[in-house]
């Protein structure tokens, strides 16, 4: 699908989001030339290609352009969420720019009414992109020349950096205990949250209150007793998947969670690691296999990491729920395999082989 007219694109972006649409732009958008931008003076000329962040989102539709022929695209970082808190925003942006283009992580169905999934667009097997403007030097080398930013980070961060350069099965993101607690109280405070997703949040607080564990095998099924949205319920199931894989795997001398993103040792944007193995859950808020994670694993760890097709095929609640009997049989074999210090090609072959039923 073309969803790019142009090989040239200004981006309006926070500082933080800075490398994921150098990412998006050099391996998805088939870019050539980009030029960060927050200047709004100087992208208002005719036909121009705009990637517009969220978050300047109601500054941009404040602004008094003279050029509408703008090509604008937006990507739903969180899927329909950010759908939802954007909602009036976008519907300006809409009746002002007639070229707009919302992407997002999400494949269900009822979102392909208002944004294309990231799926439409193919990951290419070479960066595109040969010239970048807008950003500091160190942005740029961080990028361009990974190989000097992986020997920087390596140095800085030893003697702990030097555990890496052995075998091990890694998964860097959200999953933990910790994390599950501060998402469940997100959940409950955010005012874009049904009912029915609160009430299970709620219960679920309860639960470890008692329990001491956030999920089991029977949190699946206690899915199904209330009444929210299909992205509720995706979102929900990858918060069980994570915590259940994580709390076994963490069991295994040769796995490692890092889950800090305060943690400056890095672990995926890094060709410095030779012999670590990534685990891909793919994205908490959509199955779309062109997130974040999926491309620093392509760009730095193409033969040396493990997507776990959870939902790859799930567009509707029907398929969602044809798909947590399988991913309940997977997570039942998972943890009845308990060799715990097997050797991490050992675990990785099992995780790959329990894959294979998914």
């Amino acid at each position: 699908m073309k969803i790019f007219d142009k090989n040239e694109s200004y981006i309006i972006s926070p500082d933080n989001r800075i490398y994921e649409y150098l990412l998006y732009s050099d391996f998805v958008f088939d870019q050539k030339k980009i030029f960060f931008c927050n200047d709004f003076s100087k992208i208002d000329k005719e036909n121009n290609q705009v990637i517009l962040d969220l978050k300047y989102l109601e500054k941009f539709n404040d602004y008094k352009f003279q050029n509408y022929s703008l090509n604008i695209i937006i990507i739903l970082w969180n899927a329909y969420i950010d759908y939802l808190i954007n909602e009036k925003q976008i519907k300006i942006l809409k009746e002002k720019f007639k070229n707009l283009k919302i992407l997002s992580l999400s494949n269900l169905n009822f979102e392909r009414d208002f944004s294309l999934s990231l799926d439409n667009l193919h990951i290419t097997n070479k960066n595109t992109l040969n010239e970048i403007k807008g950003i500091s030097y160190l942005k740029k080398i961080k990028y361009k020349f990974p190989s000097i930013f992986s020997i920087y980070n390596f140095v800085k961060y030893i003697p702990r950096s030097l555990s890496y350069l052995n075998e091990k099965i890694v998964f860097v993101g959200l999953g933990n205990d910790n994390d599950i607690l501060k998402q469940l109280n997100y959940i409950l405070k955010s005012p874009f949250t049904s009912k029915g997703n609160k009430e299970w949040s709620e219960f679920t607080l309860k639960e470890y209150n008692k329990k001491n564990y956030f999920f089991d095998q029977n949190s699946f099924q206690e899915v199904k007793n209330y009444n929210m949205r299909l992205d509720e319920k995706y979102y929900i199931a990858n918060l069980i998947i994570r915590n259940l894989f994580l709390n076994h795997l963490k069991n295994f001398t040769f796995f490692f969670h890092k889950t800090n993103s305060n943690d400056a040792l890095e672990l995926l944007k890094t060709n410095f690691y030779k012999k670590i193995i990534h685990l891909d859950f793919g994205s908490q808020c959509g199955s779309s296999i062109n997130n974040v994670r999926s491309l620093l694993l392509h760009r730095f760890y193409n033969n040396r990491n493990i997507r776990l097709n959870f939902f790859n095929n799930t567009y509707n609640n029907e398929n969602y729920i044809n798909q947590l009997e399988l991913i309940k049989t997977f997570i039942n074999n998972l943890y009845k395999f308990n060799n715990y210090k097997c050797s991490a090609k050992e675990l990785a072959n099992k995780i790959r082989e329990l894959n294979e039923f998914l």
